[in-house]
């Protein structure tokens, strides 16, 4: 997935977010990864960074919507929330 700095919601001077991936009923099933989004430069290039999300080993159900989300580490308060397709077959 790629999502530019613009597209982020940013709440006053703190860039700092954790993101990660969770179930529709609230479970997180990745881990948690803080990152700072305060690059101001011109070039979308430099703005790109990766990061790296490890899931947990279980049995995901197709009947379940899963989410990736972003949120402001300081406040809790959720920036993003988009709906993924989980297909981790023969993970």
């Amino acid at each position: 997935m790629r999502f530019t700095n613009n597209k982020w919601n940013m709440i006053g001077d703190n860039k700092t977010n954790e993101s990660y991936f969770a179930s529709e009923t609230g479970e997180i099933i990745s881990n948690e990864v803080i990152h700072t989004a305060d690059n101001q430069s011109e070039d979308p290039r430099e703005r790109m960074f990766r990061i790296r999300f490890d899931f947990k080993k279980q049995d995901y159900s197709s009947d379940l919507k899963y989410y990736f989300k972003i949120e402001n580490a300081k406040t809790g308060k959720e920036i993003l929330s988009k709906q993924v397709l989980m297909d981790l077959a023969g993970i």
